[in-house]
């Protein structure tokens, strides 16, 4: 796989490690929750998930563009344990990638908050809409990971809150994969109610989120209506229960509604200091990790359809201390635009010559063996070339484009506080979104090469 190793050659260790793990572990997990091995069980998956793609989308919401009211059958799709079994297959690497990579990224942006959490030994997380259990997988992980080098034991209690009382049992068997709680299913605590009422939460959902030093919302307001997404109040009651210093953590698809309904466009909560941000960026799973995902699974699955690439966008605060109401943790309005944890840069990975050129070699030596003729391969090889270029361009002029939009959204910002009126404020929303769109398009390029980049890399795991 020189192809792929040329690539890597830039990319972060630790992050690829971390992917390449939630690959193999959510494996582990499907096994698991098919009760055995059996090929006849991933055959049945496999059945159920060319249905599956008709009737879902690659977000795992109803395709609205099939014909007819088919709400029963939806219905019986979702009571399926194959319904949270492809859900796991489909999302899960993929989110618990994003989730940690975020949430390594607001611990070192803020290392106090490392720092609280290795004295405390105990932690405990709430999970918001979790019942899949992803963001936990990937904050215990980390967490973990962390704690080992340090040589600091960690314990963990854990309260997922859902809506779907059929994602208990899937919770609780992932979970049980992790060592944390191999023989400790008792640290898990699985709370069923509706959180869109908000006012109306049980006294155990408020003490679940009294308690918490991390919470978390991970593709949960996406799911909202329309509604009461405008009206934004769950996000603010939710926040308005954490205790002092405790994290609340968001990840959620890339649009502006959702940013909107999660502290607008500054980000800002009562109570509460933005520590982190990421507006819009197509989070990517490691191709080392695309490549092994793709050798567990295409022994039982037709067709390869994980989700390895999705625009999201990211928030991280912290609750101030009741001693203090002022800024804990400043965090630049400056800061915030122009610190980029991009963690696909097709231009120092793919898109480099030395990457490409290793990727062609090896591309070309596997052709050879398999008996294709020169002029095809060549052929073959200026297409590539060819794309190659036209994607570079492009790269380079979204990246001028997004550099210019970040500066004038500074230069309106710091006119915007200085004069603080109306008209000041209308134009730095104007240039905010104006920044976004630049954000949401760079992003999808980014997305575009990735795609190219692993279609050709998976052209030499075949």
């Amino acid at each position: 796989m020189n192809g792929i190793d040329g690539y890597c050659k830039n990319a972060d260790k630790s992050s690829r490690k971390y992917d390449v793990t939630f690959c193999l572990f959510y494996y582990k997990v499907i096994k698991k929750l098919l009760g055995l091995s059996d090929e006849v069980y991933f055959s049945y998956l496999n059945r159920y998930f060319k249905i599956f793609q008709e009737y879902f989308n690659e977000k795992c919401k109803e395709n609205y563009k099939v014909p007819g009211d088919n709400t029963e059958f939806i219905k019986l799709l979702k009571d399926s344990l194959y319904y949270r079994v492809t859900y796991t297959y489909k999302n899960s690497a993929f989110l618990s990638s994003a989730v940690a990579f975020h949430f390594r990224n607001a611990l070192k942006v803020d290392p106090k908050c490392l720092r609280r959490f290795s004295k405390r030994k105990l932690i405990k997380i709430c999970s918001l809409g979790g019942g899949p259990t992803s963001d936990i997988v990937a904050i215990v992980t980390v967490l973990e990971c962390i704690a080992r080098k340090k040589g600091i034991m960690l314990d963990f209690r854990i309260t997922v809150i859902d809506f779907d009382k059929r994602w208990k049992n899937t919770c609780i068997t992932v979970l049980s994969c992790l060592e944390q709680f191999k023989n400790a299913t008792w640290k898990i605590n699985f709370i069923q109610t509706n959180l869109s009422p908000v006012f109306f939460y049980s006294p155990e959902t408020c003490k679940a989120i009294q308690e918490a030093h991390i919470v978390t919302m991970v593709m949960l307001i996406s799911h909202l209506p329309s509604k009461k997404l405008r009206e934004g109040k769950m996000v603010k009651y939710i926040s308005s229960l954490l205790q002092p210093q405790a994290m609340l953590f968001f990840l959620d698809w890339g649009q502006t509604d959702l940013i909107i309904a999660c502290g607008g466009n500054l980000g800002e909560i009562d109570d509460f200091q933005l520590v982190y941000e990421e507006l819009c960026d197509c989070h990517t799973l490691d191709v080392k990790a695309v490549e092994k995902l793709f050798c567990l699974y295409k022994h039982h699955f037709d067709d390869f359809r994980s989700n390895l690439s999705l625009n999201v966008f990211a928030r991280v605060w912290i609750k101030n201390s009741l001693s203090s109401v002022k800024s804990m943790y400043p965090v630049s309005k400056f800061q915030r635009f122009q610190t980029n944890f991009e963690k696909f840069k097709p231009v120092e990975s793919y898109l480099n010559k030395d990457s490409f050129r290793s990727w062609e070699n090896a591309f070309i030596k596997q052709q050879e063996t398999n008996g294709l003729e020169p002029n095809f391969i060549k052929k073959k090889i200026n297409y590539h070339i060819q794309k190659r270029n036209y994607m570079l361009s492009n790269f380079k002029k979204k990246t001028k484009f997004l550099n210019e939009f970040r500066d004038e959204l500074l230069h309106e910002y710091d006119s915007s506080k200085e004069v603080n009126d109306l008209e000041s404020t209308k134009k730095y929303e104007e240039v905010w979104n104006k920044y976004w769109i630049q954000k949401m398009r760079f992003s999808c390029l980014k997305g575009y090469i990735y795609k190219f980049v692993v279609s050709s890399l998976l052209e030499l795991s075949k």
